[in-house]
C-alpha cells in the first residue's frame, strides 16, 4: 500500500477499523475511535452521534469558510498534486476541529458534479482512494468516502469492500450509504450490513432498505426497528415499508413478530424525536388491531408499557373511537389475567418486570396490589426506588415507605468529596440519583437524600441534587436561607469543593456568590463503564435481572432452537459456541467462575453492549446440561 507523501506510516483509520472486524463481519465490542476523535467532548458521544443529531434535527448550515476551501482544493486537482491536496485536506480539519464534513458535503459534491469537464476524474479517484484508505482524520475520510458517490466503482471490488467495511462503523455509515445505494444490488448490500450494526449505522442502513422480498420484509418486522439509539428513528419508516395496517390484519403472529411489533409501536408512540403514529389518519385502527393482538399474546410484563403509551397519546383526544380505545385499555388492565401477570411480576425477582408492574399500577390505581409492592420494596428499598412515587400517591403507605427507605441505608458512610466521575457501575450512586429525581416533584421530602446527593462523588447524583433544590425553591417561592440548616451547609460545602464548571456556576447562582470562572477548565471526566457484576450461581433465577426482557426472549428462542452448539470447561470458565443468525457466524461465550463457582463474569464476542442473547442461551444450556429445571 502506497503511503501518501508527507504522512507518517502509522495505522490509518481504515486499518484501525479493519483490524477490529471479527470473522462474523461485525466490529469487536471494545471498538472505539478515541485515537482519531478531534476532542475530549466528542469521546463522550456514541459513534456517529454528532452527524446523526445534525442530520435528523439541527440541520446545521454549511460553513462558507469550509466550502471555499474545499472548492479550491478540487478546482485544480491533478495527478501531480494528489498527495499535496490530501495533506491539505487533513491539515485543514486538524486545524478547524469544529468543522464537519456533513455540513458541507452536498455543496462540495454539487460543485464537483457541475465542473466535471474541468476536473481530472483519475486524479479525483486517486485522491479519494488514498485519503479514504490512508487517512487519519475522521472528517477528511468522510469527504473521501462521499466522493465515490460521483465515481463509477462498479468494477472496483477492492474499493467496494473498503467502503462496506467503513459502513459497519457507525461514524462513517451515513457517508458510505451515499455511495452504496447507487451500486448494482444495493438493497442486498445494505440489508447485509444492517444486520451487522446496532447504532446510528443501523438507522441509516435500514432507512434505505426496500422490501424486495418476503425475507427482508419479515426481518424488518422482527429486527428492523430495534437499535441502540432510539426506536423512533426507524419506527415510521419500517411501519410504512412493511405496510403496518395490513400486517396487523394477520391472524397468526410468532413470538418474534410480536416482539418486533412492540418495538415498532414503541417507536411510533415516541414522537419526541420524529413524527410517528400521527402520520396515520387511521391511528385508531392500528391501536385497535394491536390491542386485540396484545390480549392474545401478551403474557409478559415486558409488553405492558405499550398500552400505557397508547392511552397517554389519546389522553387529549375524545372522539368516540378514541374513547372506545381508552376504555378497552382500562378493561385490559383491570381483567383477571392482567392482575395475575402483575402479581407474578411483582414477586418474580426480575427487577425490570417489577418496575413495569409498578408503572402499570401508577397508571391505574384501582388495581389493588399495594401490599404486594410494599413487601418487595421492604426487601430492598434502594434498588426498588421506583416504588416511591407509587407510595407517595397514597398517604396510607407514604410514611411507611419513607421510614423503610431511611432505615435501609447509612447515607453518611457514602459521603465523599466531589469527583469528575460518571460511574455507570456504582449501584448506590445510580439508585440515589433516581431517588433524588423522584423527590424533585415532592418538595422537602427526604432531605437527607438530597444532602447525600450533594456529598456524592458521582456527578449524576450531585447535579440531580442541585436541580432538585432549585425546583423546590422555585415551586415554593422560598430562598436558600429558608432551607434546613444542614441542607444549606451541604450546599456551601459543595460550592467550595465542586470541580465541574457548570455545576459551580449553578451553585454560585443559587447561593448568590460572585466568582470569576472564565478561565476555569474542567478536569478530564472519567467514565466507568461495563456490565454489572453478577455473582450468582448458574441455576439462580436472579440472573434474569441482568438481561433485558427482549434479550431473555431471544435467548430462550436460541436455546430451544439448539443454537448453542457446544460448551466446554476450561479451568475456571465455561466456553460456549453459539451459532449466529448468519450461516458462517459463530459467537464465543465465556462464563467465568469465581469463588464457590459463582459467576464472576460473562463475555461474548458479539457487538451487543450489555448482556446478550448468546450469553443467556449459554446459561440455559448449562442449566439443562446439569439437569436444572428450565421454564421455556
Amino acid at each position: 500500500m502506497t503511503v501518501i507523501e508527507g504522512i507518517q506510516n502509522e495505522e490509518s483509520i481504515f486499518e484501525y477499523i479493519d483490524n477490529h472486524i471479527k470473522k462474523n463481519g461485525t466490529l469487536s465490542k471494545d471498538f472505539n475511535l478515541d485515537d482519531y476523535l478531534a476532542n475530549d467532548e466528542e469521546k463522550d458521544l456514541a459513534l456517529g452521534a454528532l452527524d446523526g443529531l445534525s442530520y435528523f434535527h439541527t440541520k446545521i448550515d454549511s460553513s462558507s469558510k469550509s466550502t471555499r476551501f474545499l472548492k479550491s482544493l478540487f478546482k485544480d486537482l491533478n495527478m501531480d498534486n494528489v498527495s499535496l491536496k490530501a495533506q491539505k485536506l487533513e491539515a485543514y480539519f486538524n486545524r478547524n476541529k469544529i468543522e464537519k464534513a456533513l455540513n458541507n458535503i452536498d455543496i462540495v459534491l454539487k460543485y464537483i458534479d457541475d465542473n466535471r469537464e474541468k476536473i481530472d476524474v483519475n486524479a479525483l479517484y486517486k485522491f479519494a482512494a488514498n485519503t479514504m484508505i490512508l487517512g487519519k482524520n475522521i472528517e477528511a475520510v468522510k469527504i473521501a468516502i462521499s466522493l465515490f458517490s460521483l465515481i463509477n466503482i462498479e468494477d472496483d471490488e477492492k474499493i467496494k469492500e473498503v467502503i462496506q467495511k467503513f459502513a459497519i462503523c457507525d461514524e462513517f455509515t451515513l457517508f458510505c450509504t451515499f455511495v452504496l445505494k447507487k451500486l448494482d444490488g444495493a438493497n442486498e448490500i445494505l440489508f447485509r450490513l444492517a444486520k451487522r450494526t446496532t447504532g446510528w449505522g443501523k438507522i441509516y442502513l435500514v432507512s434505505n432498505i426496500k422490501p424486495e422480498n418476503e425475507v427482508i420484509k419479515e426481518w424488518l418486522l422482527t429486527e428492523g426497528c430495534y437499535n441502540d439509539i432510539s426506536n423512533s428513528y426507524l419506527a415510521l419508516y419500517v411501519a410504512k415499508t412493511i405496510d403496518l395496517p395490513t400486517i396487523l390484519m394477520r391472524k397468526k403472529f410468532s413470538v418474534e413478530e410480536f416482539i418486533g411489533l412492540n418495538e415498532i409501536m414503541e417507536g411510533l408512540l415516541d414522537e419526541d424525536v420524529l413524527k410517528g403514529i400521527s402520520y396515520y389518519p387511521n391511528y385508531n385502527f392500528i391501536f385497535d388491531r394491536y390491542l386485540d393482538l396484545f390480549e392474545r399474546m401478551a403474557n409478559l410484563m415486558y409488553f405492558y408499557n405499550i398500552p400505557i403509551k397508547i392511552y397517554e397519546y389519546l389522553l387529549k383526544r375524545n372522539s368516540m373511537e378514541d374513547l372506545l380505545i381508552k376504555k378497552s385499555i382500562i378493561d385490559i388492565f383491570e381483567n383477571r389475567k392482567t392482575f395475575i401477570i402483575l402479581k407474578d411480576a411483582i414477586h418474580s425477582g426480575f427487577r425490570e418486570d417489577f418496575k413495569l408492574a409498578v408503572e402499570v399500577l401508577n397508571f391505574d390505581s384501582r388495581i389493588k396490589l399495594q401490599n404486594d409492592v410494599m413487601d418487595e420494596f421492604t426487601a430492598n428499598p434502594m434498588a426498588n426506588y421506583f416504588c416511591l412515587e407509587y407510595f407517595f400517591h397514597n398517604n396510607k403507605y407514604k410514611k411507611q415507605a419513607i421510614s423503610i427507605l431511611k432505615q435501609s441505608v447509612n447515607l453518611e458512610e457514602h459521603y465523599s468529596d466531589p469527583k469528575p466521575l460518571v460511574n455507570h457501575n456504582d449501584e448506590y450512586a445510580n439508585n440515589l440519583t433516581q431517588i433524588i429525581q423522584i423527590l424533585k416533584y415532592y418538595p422537602f421530602e427526604c432531605e437527607e437524600f438530597i444532602i447525600a446527593g450533594l456529598k456524592c462523588e458521582s456527578m449524576s447524583a450531585r447535579i440531580s441534587a442541585i436541580n432538585t433544590i432549585m425546583e423546590w425553591l422555585m415551586v415554593s417561592k422560598l430562598e436558600v436561607k429558608d432551607l434546613d440548616v444542614k441542607l444549606q451547609d451541604a450546599l456551601y460545602e459543595l460550592q467550595k469543593k465542586e470541580v465541574i464548571k457548570d455545576y459551580r456556576i449553578k451553585l454560585n447562582h443559587l447561593l448568590n456568590i460572585d466568582e470569576d470562572l472564565t478561565k476555569y477548565k474542567n478536569p478530564k471526566i472519567v467514565h466507568v463503564k461495563g456490565k454489572a457484576k453478577i455473582n450468582l450461581y448458574i441455576d439462580d433465577d436472579g440472573i434474569d435481572e441482568y438481561f433485558e426482557p427482549q434479550i431473555i426472549s431471544r435467548g430462550k428462542d436460541y436455546f430451544s432452537s439448539n443454537m448453542v452448539l457446544s460448551c466446554v470447561k476450561n479451568d475456571n470458565e465455561y466456553i460456549g459456541f453459539v451459532q449466529g443468525s448468519e450461516f458462517l457466524s459463530e459467537y464465543k461465550v465465556k462464563v467465568k467462575l469465581g469463588r464457590d463457582d459463582l459467576i464472576e463474569d460473562l463475555e461474548c464476542d458479539c457487538p451487543y453492549e450489555g448482556y446478550c442473547k448468546h450469553e443467556y442461551a449459554t446459561i440455559l444450556y448449562l442449566r439443562d446440561k446439569f439437569n436444572k429445571s428450565i421454564d421455556i
